[in-house]
């Protein structure tokens, strides 16, 4: 608990740091919160990298520009054909062989 506090601490005053004048905290807080869950969600329950770049993708979707939309649709595309690939090779390694 005392550490889950610490973070949250650390992070309020990151953000004090970061987020220009005339910002509203509470709202950068709260969204930077958001994605500090969504990724850890990915991290601690799934452990998948694919979940983690689809919850990466669907943060900051809007903030990307076309040619880096093209660079994570091609780096998404490689990540999900190398996990379906090493899938399939456990799959006929464990019941063929």
């Amino acid at each position: 608990m005392i550490i889950i506090l610490g973070i949250l601490v650390a992070l309020i005053i990151v953000v004090a740091l970061l987020v220009p004048e005339g910002v509203d905290y509470t709202k950068a807080v709260k969204e930077i919160m958001s994605r500090y869950i969504k990724i850890h969600v990915a991290l601690v329950f799934f452990r998948n990298p694919l979940l983690q770049l689809i919850f990466f993708y669907i943060d900051y979707r809007d903030r990307l520009d076309i040619e880096e939309k093209r660079m994570f649709k091609r780096y998404f595309i490689t990540q999900f054909f190398s996990i379906f690939i090493f899938i399939t090779i456990i799959f006929i390694v464990k019941h063929y062989i």
